[in-house]
């Protein structure tokens, strides 16, 4: 089979590049053992095959899952820049190209901003290879179906855009560390929101089934206090 593999399965190899980068392998290949046990022998291949994303790959990948509003918002500036570099090629304007490429730095810097708690121990070394990932996604067709599908594979540097020439992916500049811890913190603080949010509905699932336990202990004793009545009664 050299095309999609069916639906199902093809869900759970998408599920694998959404786990923590350290369950993948493991899982990987618990996936193709059961595969392969339920006679899909050629799905089985396929899925021995995948294979585990680089660190920062992982990360984007986790980007696109996670956070596709911003996402969205990096390709769209992507194309703006392809357009504004083919413009300027054809003698256009350079303030929209400046304009253009700004704006694509600008969302490129809040993603990396928001990969940066994704990576755990700080390493720009990985943080600038998310960067260069993103750089080169945002203008590169087949690497932006990659990233949009959550299912790189490895990193990429900027590769240009073919007659039209690349924008390189540039250095980090002090407004981009800037973006990059606020994003950092606004993610922080939206993740604490949302533990706390968390453990607020567990406790008021607790409070409701002991209220609903405490309901049905009330409706028995009445039950045989009514019970009780009777047969007083009757006795009597």
């Amino acid at each position: 089979m050299s095309g999609r593999l069916p639906g199902a399965v093809e869900d759970r190899m998408e599920h694998l590049y959404g786990l923590p980068l350290a369950e993948f392998t493991g899982e990987r290949n618990e996936l193709a053992r059961r595969l392969r046990a339920e006679g899909q022998h050629e799905a089985a291949d396929r899925v021995k095959r995948l294979k585990k994303p680089s660190e920062p790959a992982w990360a984007v990948n986790q980007l696109a899952r996670r956070h596709k509003r911003e996402l969205g918002a990096l390709l769209r500036a992507g194309e703006r820049l392809r357009a504004a570099q083919e413009s300027a090629l054809g003698g256009g304007g350079q303030r929209v190209l400046r304009s253009a490429i700004a704006e694509e730095r600008e969302q490129v810097g809040k993603l990396v901003g928001l990969a940066e708690p994704l990576l755990g121990a700080r390493s720009e070394a990985k943080l600038e290879r998310v960067r260069a990932t993103l750089h080169a996604a945002a203008i590169d067709d087949e690497l932006r179906e990659r990233l949009t599908s959550g299912r790189l594979v490895e990193d990429r540097a900027a590769a240009g855009l073919g007659p039209l020439g690349g924008v390189p992916a540039p250095a980090a500049t002090d407004e981009d560390r800037a973006e990059r811890k606020a994003a950092a913190a606004a993610a922080k603080e939206r993740e604490a929101a949302r533990r706390q949010a968390e453990k607020a509905r567990r406790e008021v699932e607790r409070k409701r089934a002991r209220v609903t336990a405490a309901a049905a202990e009330l409706e028995a004793a009445e039950r045989r206090l009514a019970e009780a009545e009777t047969r007083e009664r009757d006795a009597r």
